[in-house]
């Protein structure tokens, strides 16, 4: 509720929130005097002053604030808000000693012993403010009645508007509700205060389809509302985080394959569920802006408080500060800084270390191998459980990773689609390995049943529930989550993929010589290293640094000229100095630059979208300048090295932007890392770097998701001085692409290795030349095989494929998703103002049903404004004012920034939480007459439950764990909520009659002439009549008895009964899973890793039980009621 008392700048009196439906200012919310029309003072709606106060014939008042004003009495029965607590208003009903006590008032059937009672300090209070459409109930000797709240008067009369006409009340006789989620509708039933079953059939489907989404989401409102593709290992990885009540973890996905989509559900996720908590990004500087745009177009970020989200640089450790919830991408690059020659870096990591500790919720973003990068590995382990590995040593993790190699190696050999005999060979070899693991020796018992019975598909299912078992259990940190680029994922999720590229060259004659000055250069450096005046290992990277700078004629001379500074010998300095001279000579522009871009006007075409990475800066710069003069300034766009960060990434959004003509970014190696340039068709390399993981990284900036686009592989181009095959840059490219083949396939899993190939293999060209190129292929062939196997084996305990039975979140979320239309249409009934009475009365703008759109408030003339309290519409509904929205996720995903009608959307929620405390629509009283009915009058309760797992308050060792709202989503997992409905009969007994229950579940239809059977609701007008079939005397009382048996009716429906069952079997099933792994995994262990686990397993059982318990005895909510008499006659007919 709106929090002061604001008077009116013209006479003093109170002013209340209306709602302009004439005028220039129709459709807006502003403050108006409550002495309307004999005052007309306005503001704003915040309060400041409007931009022009109309005239007033009113005398002048007491001055706002004056000392009567201050000392008005307090009365019993006034309506008091009291900022102690959050329950809204209450009625002032007597003192307790200096305090005032507060009643709350929830339904009209709620008698006044039963309204809770809080004494509250008279400080805390102030008096209600009025707001029109807030609903308020009063009680005549017809009985309780309902309206609108309209003005209070200086006398605090109110005055209420109803269908009939408007009237003013004595304060102390109005009710309104608290703050508070009606859980009691057959009090308004009871008490006769009923509507038609209009609005109930309009918020009855609204309800059921978001607690379906709500269900199939697991509760991840923040993953089904986000505006992103859906894909198993991306759901699974969030749902992982999400529903365990540690969630510290780290996210070690591919190169490719969306860690950040992982990271950004989580982190929507926890802003919802928290309102007050915070999340830190650190971030290298080139990943801010990117970073920005995703969590704003994908998970609409800009629906939180900016002050929630702060971003920093992980090279400004003073930026760092302890959150609910750090996100570190790139998280090896810091964790590499803890064993740092440099103090300052070493600093680094401690603060990060103390930031991380300090902060509950943590995840760690990398795609770092464990194999061969054990000390990066382990500064990550130690920020994410530091009381587990604060004092491992890196020995330790290695002794941990070459113990998983034979495990690792059968478990790689265990395939479905081998020969019987092959898989039971597997198979004793697994149960040798593993001989004290109770569990895996009864999963191979399974599998091996299966083998024997020859049923594939099932042999398929149990070595997967084996492999999961052991990764679980034997995984490097069980809360690594890592997804490899398998054939069974690619075929879901399509990434870009590689293609050989197609050679171009400048065919420059000063590039040859430049190239046969550097193999001179060459010879006489390898003179040196024998004399050991120069090392070899240092002499393989200058002629590798040189190779990679060949077609940049002005960069080479800078290389040779600094390289002449340190020359071993004359004859060096000598050639050094030819090299630098040739080079000098030369025009680049003329050699490169323009034959290139002369080139590429030819080769590429208008509609695609082109990549061209330089060797540097100045190239870059040179070369978009020279395909500007051709093509037109406005089709190139550059990132440079050189540039602000905020402009690289605007040059990468011109370039993305399909409305905009820049088709062609120019790149130095600043686009090389964590850009992602997926809309990409051509690549085009200025020559090659000369280290393979660096043009692995650059690859995998196109090698990424497609999204709707099919996946062809992006042409690729490469660009070479000449065609000579003893060109050093021709040769350097024929061992990339024959010899590490990263043209062709990633090799970001073998980076170890390919980092230790690439300086041999340099050092052989530098000490043997183009000689030794077959043999440096062959034998980086055969090491790459080898480290592959080597890192498969590992992979094949720390990764596991997501699941996509029909139980995984992917396929319940997608079935959801199959009814987003039939979504759409339902919830369109209940927004938008067509007229009829009932619905909530927003107005569309563009076409949010079936396209892009959004519900405003009404904004035309003369209009009725939302039937929504006016502070409810400021605080829910206005900061959403204008934001476009689709209930078609693949809009959503195609227009950045549309928001996505789902439950977890800020919007949908906002009228979920309304219906929800709303009373209109929960309560109906319906009169049906049936020309055909020959029986005497049928009378039928309605009775809509929410029945899901009974969650009763955490305990001491799962406290944690609700907190995090981990146990609520498990719970939704293994029991998801749902609505269920019966209809009983005035003898309590469940009404089942397929002919009745079709009269009863027609809807609701007025007749349309008089004395034509149709249906009429029982208003306080005909609820007389209504008596006379149910005597007044009975009235509450049999609704009462029918309550009590819907719910033992809904306990005891066939399909709530198996629902039941079902979930406490899956729930004992996860259970003992969980635990199981967790106590093996304590047998492995060292025994401060199997203290810690103890502890989780502590938690686990706390939290077994507690699931146990809440799904054996589920609760029932009810969410709407409602009286239906069926009758052969009118009950307008004066005759009966």
């Amino acid at each position: 509720m709106p929090d002061d008392i604001v008077r009116c700048p013209q006479c003093g009196a109170p002013m209340t929130q209306r709602f302009a439906d004439r005028g220039p200012r129709a459709g807006t919310i502003f403050l108006g005097c409550t002495r309307f029309p004999a005052c007309r003072g306005n503001l704003a709606a915040d309060g400041t002053a409007a931009t022009s106060t109309p005239r007033t014939t009113r005398k002048k008042a007491t001055p706002p604030g004056s000392p009567t004003k201050k000392q008005a009495p307090l009365n019993a029965g006034d309506l008091i808000v009291s900022s102690e607590n959050n329950f809204g208003v209450g009625k002032a009903v007597g003192r307790q000693g200096d305090k005032v006590v507060l009643e709350y008032f929830d339904n009209p059937g709620q008698a006044p012993e039963e309204r809770l009672r809080r004494a509250v300090s008279a400080r805390s209070m102030r008096r209600f403010k009025l707001d029109q459409e807030v609903r308020a109930f009063w009680h005549t000797e017809l009985g309780w009645l309902s309206g609108r709240l309209d003005e209070i008067n200086e006398n605090r009369d109110i005055l209420v508007r109803t269908r009939d006409g408007a009237q003013f009340l004595p304060e102390r006789d109005v009710y309104i509700r608290w703050d508070r989620p009606l859980h009691d509708p057959v009090g308004f039933g009871e008490a006769g205060l009923m509507e038609s079953p209009y609005l109930s059939e309009l918020r009855r489907p609204f309800m059921h389809h978001v607690l379906r989404q709500r269900a199939a989401s697991h509760g991840m409102g923040g993953a089904l509302a986000s505006s992103i593709e859906l894909h198993p290992h991306q759901l699974d990885a969030a749902r992982r985080v999400l529903e365990d009540p540690i969630q510290r973890y780290l996210l070690a996905d591919e190169v490719g394959l969306g860690k950040t989509i992982e990271a950004g559900i989580v982190i929507r996720q926890t802003l919802q569920d928290y309102p007050a908590s915070t999340v830190q990004l650190i971030l290298p500087p080139f990943l801010i802006e990117q970073w920005r745009r995703e969590l704003d177009t994908k998970f609409g970020i800009r629906d939180f408080r900016g002050d929630r989200i702060r971003i920093a640089r992980d090279d400004r450790p003073d930026e760092w500060a302890p959150t609910d919830l750090l996100v570190v991408d790139e998280a090896h690059n810091l964790a590499r800084l803890r064993t740092s020659a440099t103090p300052d870096l070493r600093r680094r990591y401690a603060k990060l270390a103390d930031v991380a500790l300090a902060s509950p919720r943590l995840l760690l973003l990398s795609a770092t191998p464990v194999l061969h990068n054990e000390e990066i590995f382990l500064g990550m382990l130690r920020l994410l459980d530091p009381a587990l590995y604060g004092q491992a040593t890196v020995d330790e993790v290695r002794e941990k990773v070459a113990s998983r190699a034979t495990l690792g190696r059968t478990f790689m050999a265990l395939k479905p689609s081998l020969p019987a005999s092959v898989i039971n060979r597997r198979l004793d070899e697994v149960r040798k390995v593993l001989a004290d693991d109770d569990q895996v020796q009864a999963l191979v018992d399974t599998v091996q049943t299966a083998v024997t019975v020859q049923d594939k598909q099932a042999v398929t299912a149990a070595i997967d529930e084996l492999h999961a078992h052991v990764s679980e259990v034997h995984r490097v940190h069980r809360r690594m989550i890592r997804t490899r680029r398998t054939e069974g994922l690619l075929s879901g999720y399509r990434v870009q993929g590689r293609t050989e590229p197609k050679p171009f060259s400048l065919d420059s004659e000063l590039l040859r010589v430049a190239s046969n000055l550097l193999d001179e250069w060459r010879q006489y450096a390898v003179a040196s290293t024998e004399t050991g005046q120069l090392a070899v290992e240092e002499a393989g990277r200058l002629f590798a640094e040189a190779c990679a700078l060949l077609l940049d004629p002005h960069a080479l001379a800078d290389w040779a000229r600094r390289r002449r500074d340190d020359a071993d010998s004359d004859d060096e300095a000598e050639v050094l100095e030819r090299i630098e001279y040739t080079l000098r000579t030369g025009d680049r522009r003329v050699v490169v630059s323009a034959p290139l871009a002369d080139h590429l006007s030819y080769q590429v075409s208008a509609g695609e979208r082109v990549v061209i990475f330089c060797p540097t800066t100045s190239l870059a710069e040179e070369l978009a300048q020279e395909i500007g003069a051709i093509l037109g300034d406005r089709i190139v766009t550059l990132h440079l090295e050189s540039m602000d960060p905020a402009n690289a990434e605007a040059s990468i959004r011109m370039f993305e932007d399909d409305g905009l003509d820049a088709r062609i970014l120019v790149c130095d190696k600043s686009a090389e890392e964590g850009r992602n340039l997926q809309m990409a068709d051509v690549v085009v390399h200025v020559g090659l770097p000369s280290e393979v993981n660096r043009l692995e990284q650059r690859i995998g900036r196109t090698d990424r998701w497609t999204g709707n686009r099919e996946a062809q592989g992006v042409r690729c181009l490469r660009v070479t001085s000449a065609d000579d095959s003893d060109q050093c840059d021709v040769l350097w490219g024929e061992i990339v692409q024959h010899g590490f083949e990263v043209f062709t396939k990633s090799v970001a899993s073998l980076q170890h290795a390919v980092e230790k190939l690439t300086a041999h293999t340099w050092e052989a060209l530098f000490l043997e030349g183009a000689d030794v190129k077959e043999r440096v292929i062959q034998d980086i062939d055969d090491q790459l095989a080898a480290e592959l196997d080597n890192v498969r084996e590992q992979d094949s305990l720390d990764s596991r494929e997501a699941p996509t039975d029909s139980r995984s979140i992917f396929a319940q979320i997608t079935g959801s998703e199959v009814e987003e239309q039939s979504f759409a249409e339902v919830a369109d009934n209940l927004f938008v103002r067509d007229g009829a009475a009932g619905n909530i009365r927003l107005t569309p703008a563009g076409s949010p049903r079936t396209y892009i759109g959004s519900y405003r408030i009404t904004k035309e003339k003369s209009a009725e404004p939302p039937l929504i309290p006016l502070w409810r519409l400021r605080r829910d509904f206005v900061p959403m004012e204008g934001q476009a929205g689709t209930f078609r996720r693949e809009i959503s995903v195609a227009k950045p920034g549309v928001r996505l009608y789902r439950y977890g959307s800020p919007f949908i929620d906002a009228v979920s939480d309304f219906v929800w405390n709303d009373d209109r629509g929960r309560a109906f009283g319906m009169w049906r007459y049936h020309p055909d009915w020959e029986y005497e009058e049928l009378v039928a309760y309605r009775f809509d439950f929410h029945v899901e797992a009974d969650l009763p308050a955490a305990s001491s060792l799962s406290a944690v764990a609700d907190e995090s709202h981990a146990i609520r989503r498990r719970a939704d997992s293994l029991f998801p909520p749902t609505i269920e409905t019966v209809w009983i009969d005035v003898t309590g007994e469940v009404i089942s009659d397929p002919a009745t229950l079709a009269i009863l579940g027609q809807r609701y239809r007025k007749p349309q002439v008089p004395g034509e059977a149709g249906d009429f609701s029982i208003n306080i007008r005909r609820l007389q009549r209504a008596f006379r079939v149910v005597p007044k005397s009975l009235w509450r009382d049999e609704w009462r008895a029918a309550e009590s048996a819907a719910q033992d009716a809904v306990l005891g429906l066939e399909r709530v009964r198996d629902r039941i069952a079902t979930g406490s079997s899956l729930c004992a099933e996860d259970s003992r899973t969980r635990l199981r792994q967790l106590a093996l995994r304590e047998q492995y262990a060292s025994p401060d890793e199997a203290t810690a686990l103890a502890s989780e397993r502590a938690v686990e059982s706390d939290m077994s039980q507690t699931l146990t318990a809440a799904i054996a005895n589920p609760s029932l909510r009810l969410d709407s009621t409602g009286i239906m008499i069926v009758a052969g006659y009118s009950i307008e007919d004066p005759t009966e």
